[in-house]
């Protein structure tokens, strides 16, 4: 009874269970609780938080918004692309490299994001600061249904990018990369089941042998070939990569890995051939944000799971001090803040605003399902003394 009287009170004092000071909290840090609750999929939570006076087109510290985390995670985020867009969210928002909401849709492979975005009026043809355009890191994925679709819409193949390349010549390298990959692969299999002396004379083995991969025209400093591959779900072609001394754990310019963009993307296969191919389970980006920081944003539970079982640390701090339970709490998903529990999660570890998961989630206000989310880390902080 005293468990019910306390929820009401606690209702009754914020009927829309968001605090303003949330709202507002720290609009440019890496974790904004608006762009978790869209990565995450809360769209009533994210309802909330823009009724209470939330910024739809808030960008955080890399110039993300709400619509970019909502495209990245890919079709489970369908309904919150469709609300965003329905609330009137700016899709020529820019982060600090140029890319636009667009670009991300083309890496993730994501055509309902793709097709929405474009009946929005979205620029299919806008350049990063490298000079990419959608069509570009379509072409750098492999995925020819997006290059299609793309195309089908008005992209144009003729834009070159800082290096001088079309999406056309994109294209033609990464099929001259990939062809020249498949046939050193089909040489080597036929090599160790019949002997080198069968092939030796063969013309696909002299080519095979004597080319090199040149990755140099499909790839940049943002846009790493592995990194879209791992985000659109190109299985096969990161199996080429890794067998010819790709290294799976290659950085891109903001220390990301293949495995945060498949835990993000939400490519749980992938999330499991890049663990089986020695991928570090706690490799950090420059923020310090490790592929479960990631992975938890996103609310993608396999991928939390899969680098927990391969000793990712649970209380892992990124630079400002933020642990995934943080982010758990942030997201409102009760389910997951149970399971962090269960692994070990510290409730009293404090960020650098001096926040701990219980003050995070105190700041959302009193809405019911938070207040079973505060009483929880009540008991377990408790517990932990």
């Amino acid at each position: 009874m005293a468990q019910t009287s306390s929820s009401s009170r606690l209702e009754q004092q914020s009927p829309v269970g968001i605090s303003t000071k949330t709202v507002n909290a720290k609009i440019m840090s890496k974790w904004n609780p608006m762009h978790t609750l869209a990565a995450s999929g809360q769209k009533n939570r994210l309802d909330l938080l823009l009724r209470r006076g939330g910024e739809i087109n808030a960008q955080d510290v890399d110039g993300f918004t709400a619509m970019h985390w909502a495209v990245l995670r890919g079709g489970a985020r369908d309904t919150i692309i469709r609300y965003l867009l329905n609330s009137d969210a700016h899709l020529t928002a820019k982060e600090k490299d140029g890319a636009t909401v667009l670009h991300y849709a083309a890496r993730n492979a994501n055509s309902f994001a793709i097709k929405s975005l474009l009946r929005s009026n979205a620029d299919i043809n806008a350049c990063d600061n490298e000079g990419w355009t959608p069509l570009h890191i379509a072409a750098q994925s492999g995925r020819t249904d997006i290059v299609h679709l793309l195309f089908a819409m008005g992209a144009d193949t003729d834009v070159y990018n800082k290096d001088g390349n079309t999406p056309l010549d994109l294209a033609q390298s990464f099929c001259e990369s990939f062809i020249t990959l498949a046939k050193k692969e089909m040489a080597s299999r036929l090599i160790a089941t019949k002997g080198s002396s069968k092939l030796t004379t063969g013309e696909e083995w002299d080519q095979s042998k004597s080319s090199t991969v040149d990755l140099s025209k499909i790839t940049s400093k943002k846009w790493i070939p592995l990194h879209t591959l791992a985000g659109s779900g190109q299985i096969k072609h990161v199996v080429l990569l890794l067998k010819h001394s790709i290294d799976v754990d290659t950085r891109d310019k903001d220390g990301l890995t293949a495995l945060h963009w498949a835990a993000i993307c939400g490519r749980d296969t992938m999330v499991r051939y890049l663990l089986k191919s020695g991928a570090d389970a706690t490799a950090i980006d420059k923020d310090g944000a490790s592929v479960l920081h990631y992975a938890i944003r996103c609310a993608n539970t396999y991928a939390m799971k899969a680098v927990l079982r391969r000793h990712a640390d649970v209380n892992a701090c990124d630079n400002e001090g933020w642990t995934p339970l943080h982010i758990a709490v942030q997201s409102g998903r009760l389910d997951i803040i149970k399971f962090l529990l269960t692994r070990g999660a510290d409730t009293r570890i404090k960020n650098k605003d001096g926040n701990s998961a219980l003050d995070v989630a105190l700041s959302f206000g009193k809405g019911l399902y938070y207040y079973h989310i505060v009483e929880l880390l009540k008991k377990e902080t408790q517990r932990s003394r």
